[in-house]
């Protein structure tokens, strides 16, 4: 009740998309939207392709001067989120990403020993390949200027598993402002 509540009256606009789910996600969500009266929309994807393509769908169709994606099932609260929006519209970043393995976050459920191994020798290939600095690329919540956004996601090429990577490197490679920060998270083994 209290994050439907604070929806409703912060002003943000929210775009869910659904790739390619046929498990009713999608109507649940249009019905959430409509008896909650939330400003939001639903956008369905005909087939599945992947997190990075369906990011990519909802930037294309946002509208607002800040626009962020995090995981649907809220390992980062909306505190982080808020938090994200509020670096990216005092100008304090053009890029905002949230890092697990940041010194000061806060990891209130962790991941399985298998993920969390996984997840650091990834981002050790991708130190060691020269592909970023960043110490957690597959963070679920990031923000981004509109600008930025629309520049990094368009014609954006690994649309599944890593699409994070290349959204960072081009947004490097473009000179934008990024900031890495620490976040509170909470690890749902059951989330898909």
């Amino acid at each position: 009740a209290a994050l439907v509540t604070q929806l409703q009256t912060s002003g943000l606009s929210i775009v869910l998309v659904d790739d390619g789910s046929d498990d009713g996600t999608a109507d649940l969500a249009e019905k959430a939207i409509g008896d909650h009266q939330l400003r939001a929309r639903v956008i369905r994807l005909g087939a599945n392709h992947g997190k990075g393509g369906a990011i990519a769908a909802g930037v294309a169709v946002s509208r607002g001067p800040a626009v962020a994606f995090s995981d649907a099932d809220l390992s980062a609260p909306v505190e982080a989120i808020t938090r994200c929006f509020e670096m990216i519209e005092a100008g304090e970043a053009d890029v905002v990403v949230t890092s697990r393995v940041h010194p000061d976050s806060d990891i209130r459920a962790k991941p399985s020993l298998f993920r969390r191994w996984a997840g650091k020798a990834f981002n050790t290939l991708l130190h060691q390949v020269d592909l970023t600095d960043f110490h957690d690329t597959q963070c679920g919540l990031k923000a981004f200027t509109r600008d930025s956004a629309v520049i990094l996601f368009r014609d954006l090429r690994i649309e599944r598993f890593a699409f994070d990577v290349e959204v960072l490197s081009r947004a490097r490679v473009a000179g934008f402002e990024i900031v890495e920060i620490p976040i509170p998270w909470a690890h749902d083994e059951n989330s898909r």
